[in-house]
């Protein structure tokens, strides 16, 4: 006994409630979609955190090149003179080149007689930093942590003999 009517060919057709396999139920689209934009979300953050990564190291490349440069100049272009100068790139790039005189340690707790004292007279601490300003323009320390690529270096340069 069939309860279903036949086709052109002669096979009985179905007739009753569809099948529970015959397509998606709202449930398991939704929750597809829930599992798609999850990784969508993931891979996002990941791409981003990539990109600021390789912008973060340009432009500590960048600073890296300017701080080389303005410690090479320091002593031949420009005087060892003590004091602080300053200046920004055309990249934007800020820059500070801060020369003290360099005293020995021991030159400070008087065990050195003035000949040697007279020897290092002519020696100058020279610290470069180079980055992109903050907000006030100033360039933070680079052990700050803030972030930002800036990077500093430190060198002890000979004065002219006179």
């Amino acid at each position: 006994m069939c309860t279903g009517t036949t086709d052109a060919s002669g096979d009985a057709a179905h007739v009753g409630p569809p099948s529970r396999e015959a397509g998606f139920s709202l449930i398991e689209t939704v929750v597809a979609l829930a599992i798609f934009a999850l990784a969508f979300g993931a891979l996002y953050r990941n791409f981003d955190s990539g990109w600021r990564g390789v912008l973060s190291a340009e432009i500590e490349a960048e600073a890296l090149e300017v701080a080389k440069s303005r410690l090479a100049v320091t002593g031949i272009e420009t005087a060892l003179v003590e004091g602080r100068q300053s200046g920004r790139t055309p990249d934007g790039v800020t820059w500070e080149v801060d020369v003290r005189r360099y005293v020995p340690a021991r030159a400070q707790s008087a065990e050195i007689d003035a000949r040697t004292v007279g020897k290092v007279e002519d020696a100058y601490w020279v610290v470069v930093r180079a980055g992109r300003a903050a907000a006030g323009g100033a360039i933070s320390d680079p052990r700050s942590g803030s972030g930002s690529a800036r990077v500093e270096l430190e060198t002890i340069k000979l004065g002219a003999r006179p």
